[in-house]
């Protein structure tokens, strides 16, 4: 069996207790000449993107990769059987994790030669307490019951994950369970009890937890974006939960007496029609809930008054993902001056949290922002013209009329592709039985064909012939003579 545990222990004082460290301190895993619990007591990790810059754990969803463990070396960050070489040599070589690259979707690089007794930790931020998903990326050749587990305080979090062989090293399967997060700075402890096993990723996956927002003005529910019709959000109607989760604010005193119309959010100059003065770094987030994925117009309007040509710069996000990367507003003539922006962009169905940010150069009022779903162009069906249609004859017989003189078989009408089968685009007139045929002897038509006024139309037909003969081809409106072409046909 091959147990892999996740602990998770907040890393104030000296809080980090013996029961904690119990998975580490088998004394035939462990550096020798120092008590595990005092020598994890007097180092202390830095996280992978360096001090104070904790892994974010967002109310959405956040992936860990796995070779993103905190630095501090061997013994603080991380333990290593084979500590004096990174076997993958990628990434961090100067680490003793191995590390290579993975052929999973997306790429990169995952940690492998898992051996028994390794861990790894890394130092994340839990933004709001509550339940996750919690989904463990990994690949094994054969090995069977490994084993993932989640623990705070030395207490288990969720259910056990078995992690099974895969079919191979580079062959990912996604394990999950459910837990229970507290809100703040902590340590998560990846304990390796047994290895054999790649991993490549750890997600944390936001289901029911308290982040402290609330939406505006929608009796607390979030703003509805329908698949069909105009759904449209006023910039002052971002969700409450103040300074740092719902909005961030440069200027927290109201330069704006007018700006009453959001008094939990004091600063912010919002009244009902628009959010003014909408600086450099600041930012307003809503909630809503995507009722169909697919491709929408995002629509801004928003007033830019600087000098001409002095452009302000913004850009909206998803759940954290880009949505439309960093864009310019153009200076529209004065700050009562509003226009429409409009982009495409790609948005999945689902609850999320939309937020616009302002992002340089000169200020911006922002009025109201759409988000309106692209209706597929379905085309006006085409006349059916039952002779011609698309420009080409119809692919069968019906309307035709055929009709012959007493004694004379009919004239018949077939329809071949041009690879000589039956329902295609090429007319073919076949002449059965009828020797020295006579003028309208045997005929073959169609009448009221809805034809566009003022079109031209090529008539292409094959004609095959048994004896000499003439076949004549005419056309008339309602109000003109017929046509007549004549067509000698020879066997």
């Amino acid at each position: 069996m091959s147990p892999l545990q996740i602990l998770n222990r907040f890393t104030s004082g000296r809080s980090r207790t013996a029961a904690l460290l119990e998975a580490t301190a088998d004394a035939a895993t462990q550096p020798v000449g120092c008590d595990p619990l005092e020598q994890r007591l007097l180092m202390s990790n830095v996280p992978f993107n360096g001090a104070g810059s904790p892994i974010q754990i967002t109310d959405g969803t956040t992936r860990i990769e796995a070779e993103h463990f905190d630095r501090g070396g061997q013994g603080v960050a991380y333990f290593d059987a084979d500590a004096g070489r990174n076997n993958g040599g990628q990434f961090r070589p100067d680490e003793g994790v191995d590390i290579e690259r993975t052929a999973d979707a997306g790429g990169g690089f995952n940690v492998g030669w898992t051996s028994n007794g390794e861990w790894l930790e890394y130092t994340v931020d839990v933004e709001a307490a509550g339940t996750y998903e919690i989904a463990v990326r990994y690949a094994a050749n054969g090995a069977t019951g490994t084993r993932f587990s989640v623990a705070s305080n030395g207490q288990g979090l969720g259910d056990t994950l078995v992690l099974n062989d895969t079919g191979g090293w580079q062959d990912w399967r996604t394990a999950t369970t459910t837990a229970d997060l507290q809100a703040g700075q902590q340590t998560l402890f990846l304990n390796i009890e047994t290895g054999g096993y790649n991993l490549n990723w750890i997600e944390f996956r936001a289901q029911d937890v308290d982040t402290g927002r609330s939406t505006f003005g929608n009796n607390g529910n979030a703003w509805a974006i329908n698949g069909s019709g105009t759904n449209r959000i006023q910039a002052s109607n971002f969700d409450t939960g103040g300074q740092g989760v719902a909005y961030n604010e440069a200027d927290l005193t109201n330069r704006n007496a007018n700006a009453t119309y959001r008094p939990d959010a004091p600063g912010v100059e919002a009244t009902r029609g628009a959010v003014t003065h909408f600086q450099n770094g600041e930012w307003m987030e809503y909630t809503v809930d995507v009722a169909q994925a697919g491709t929408y117009d995002l629509v801004l309007r928003a007033a830019n008054g600087h000098r001409s040509g002095n452009t302000s710069g913004y850009r909206f996000t998803a759940d954290g993902d880009a949505l439309t990367g960093n864009r310019n507003f153009r200076n529209t003539g004065g700050w009562g001056t509003y226009r429409n922006v409009t982009q495409s962009v790609e948005l999945d169905a689902g609850r999320q949290v939309i937020r616009l940010q302002k992002i340089r150069n000169s200020g911006l009022n922002v009025q109201w922002f759409e988000l309106n779903r692209q209706q597929p162009v379905t085309p006006e069906p085409e006349p059916d013209t039952g002779l011609i249609r698309n420009g080409t004859f119809g692919s069968n017989t019906n309307n035709w009329i055929s009709y012959a003189n007493a004694g004379s078989a009919p004239l018949t009408i077939q329809t071949f592709n041009t690879e000589g089968a039956l329902d295609g685009g090429v007319l073919r007139t076949s002449v059965d039985g009828v020797q020295n045929l006579q003028y309208y002897e045997a005929a073959t038509g169609q009448e009221n064909l809805p034809l566009e006024a003022n079109a031209s139309y090529r008539l292409t037909f094959t004609a095959d012939a048994t004896a000499n003969r003439t076949l004549n081809v005419q056309v008339r409106d309602d109000d003109t003579a017929f046509t007549d072409t004549r067509i000698n046909l020879n066997t």
